[in-house]
């Protein structure tokens, strides 16, 4: 969620540094350009280090939710028969 943030204030800043730019003010042009490259070396630096080496590395495999459910299944099955047996 920090990213997304990150994202959007790095875009704001750009853009009011343009703005700045194009009615002379490069005092404040100086100040936003600066606050945007903040932003986007945040940005690089979070997505530098946070690498997934393998791409869906962290995916459940295909089928997983067979086996809970059989389980589920057999429990629901044997307390069944325990009841109305």
């Amino acid at each position: 969620m920090i990213r997304v943030y990150w994202h959007i204030t790095r875009r704001f800043y750009e853009v009011r540094a343009y703005r700045a730019s194009s009615k002379g003010l490069t005092g404040k042009y100086r100040h936003f350009r600066g606050k945007a490259v903040k932003y986007s070396s945040l940005i690089e630096n979070y997505e530098a280090h946070h690498k997934n080496p393998e791409p869906g590395g962290h995916r459940l495999p295909f089928g997983w939710w067979a086996v809970p459910s059989a389980a589920a299944g057999a429990g629901l099955i044997l307390f069944a028969l325990v009841i109305f047996a």
